[in-house]
Order: structure tokens, then sequence, then C-alpha cells
């Protein structure tokens, strides 16, 4: 066993992970490699501009730390479409040569590059992906930030029920009838264990156009009405939005949703302004 900042570790199964100095106390050298996917043929399409967002805070945050005393840093920026291949990533061979590496972004080319990097002891972030989540257990040198899709919906579930129980509302649940399943299930758990009284209304897509009619009859006209889609269906969350619109005409409206809704197409993010939408 090899021991790293006073934890143990088996190196006969596992790669070690390098032992560095502090780099903010006595000037360590250290090379950072950011591996983001910049370039294309075509117009940016939302993951690159994605990693331009990132690359422009990520170079705020070593300004910050620049200030609080990082010196000696090296930065590696390598554009992952110039070395994506049929059998995943071929990076450069100083792509080894960093001390901790940021990305690649999706599961796919991290785990294209994770075992070279286990053997070398170099660790690796994973920044977006939340996919990559299922690569943990295999691989040690692997720090996955980007939660999983049900811990960030079991989050905004959390968020819905704290604020409907603060405020002393009941609110109303929409659900696509025969096709629930598992969000449908944790709201109305999640709202049973605060215990908080509900209301909730399930129909298909083909009764959309009339859906509205049958909601309104809950509704209170005098006061704010708090609704949660539980739903990560695009085309059910896009018709139930329709009709909280229809319904925001005649009375206010509040609603809860899911962080997933954020990269839906066909849903006019001024809807979702004018229902006031809280979402993680």
């Amino acid at each position: 066993e090899d021991s790293v900042n006073g934890i143990n570790y088996d190196d006969q199964s596992k790669a070690r992970i390098r032992a560095y100095g502090n780099p903010l106390m006595d000037e360590t050298p250290l090379a950072i490699g950011l591996a983001l996917t910049l370039s294309s043929n075509g117009p940016a399409n939302n993951n690159q501009i994605a990693c331009l967002d990132f690359y422009s805070g990520f170079l705020l945050g070593l300004k910050n730390m620049h200030d609080e005393g990082l010196r000696n840093v090296t930065l590696n920026v390598y554009d992952v479409n110039k070395y994506s291949g049929e059998d995943g990533l071929r990076m450069p061979e100083d792509f080894e040569q960093n001390d901790i590496i940021i990305g690649p972004v999706r599961k796919k080319e991290i785990e294209s590059v994770l075992p070279s990097l286990m053997e070398k002891g170099i660790p690796v972030i994973s920044p977006f992906d939340p996919g990559a989540t299922e690569l943990l257990p295999e691989y040690r040198n692997l720090v996955q930030v980007a939660m999983s899709a049900d811990m960030q919906d079991s989050i905004a579930i959390d968020i819905f029920c704290n604020d409907v129980k603060e405020r002393a509302v009941k609110p109303i649940i929409l659900f696509e009838k025969d096709a629930a399943g598992k969000l449908y299930e944790q709201s109305r758990n999640r709202l049973t264990e605060l215990d908080i009284e509900w209301k909730e209304f399930g129909y298909t897509i083909l009764q959309g156009r009339s859906a509205d009619w049958i909601i309104s009859s809950s509704i209170d006209t005098l006061k704010e009405n708090t609704f949660f889609i539980a739903s990560n269906s695009e085309a059910f969350v896009n018709d139930a939005v329709r009709n909280l619109m229809i319904l925001s005409e005649k009375a206010e409206i509040k609603l809860f949703g899911l962080p997933k809704w954020k990269h839906f197409d066909t849903i006019d993010p001024l809807s979702y302004h004018k229902l006031k939408l809280s979402m993680p």
C-alpha cells in the first residue's frame, strides 16, 4: 500500500495518485490540462457554447487563484475535436505530462483517456456529463462534478415541496396519464412526508387541447396558483406549458420544473418567464 496525504491506497489494483506540494504555499509547479470541445466546421452548437463559457469562467477562477498566491502554473488547452477518431480520443503525448486534467466533456471521450491517465496517477475532473458517474467504480482517478440526472430531479422536487410548505399553499401536480413514472411518485411521496395537501391532474397528449378546461375548475383567480409538471417528456411538458399559458390569462401562476427542461428546444423561453418558472 502507498500512503498519499495520510490515505492508504492499494496500488496493485488501482493507480497511485501523484503526491503534490501546495502550489499556493510553496510555488510547486502545476500543469493543468483543459480538454474542451472548442472548434467547429459549422455554427457553434450548445456543447461548444457551454465549453467556451466554461473556459471563460475557468480563466476568471485562475485569475482569482493567482491573486491568492498561485504563481507557478502552466495551462495547456486542448481542442478535443482535433483529437477525435473512431476509436475515441488520441491525445498528444504532452497530454499525460499534466498534473491534473479537467475534461474531456462527454462520457465516451472521458472513458477513452482514463485508463492511461490512471496508470500515471493523473486525476481527471469530469465537469459536465452526468453519465460519467458510471465510470467512478472502475477509475479512482476520476472526480465527477456534474450530478446524475436522478439527483438533479430529486433536488428539483425538494425545492418545489419545501417552497409550497413554507408558503403554506396547496400545489397542483400535472402528469402524463399512463406514463407518470418515477417523477410523479417521487413528488407525491415527498409531499406526503411533509404533510402537504395537493391536487393532481393526469391526462394524455391526445387530451391536451381540452385539459385546460379540466384544470381551470381548480384554480383560484384571486391568488397565485402553484404547479409542478412531473415529467421530463418534452412533448408533454410542451403541452402542459401551453395549457398553463392559457390559464395564466385568467389567474396568476407559478410553475416548478426540472433541470432537463432547459434543453427543450420546442418551448418558448418567454413562456417559462411568464409562468415564473423555478428550477435548479
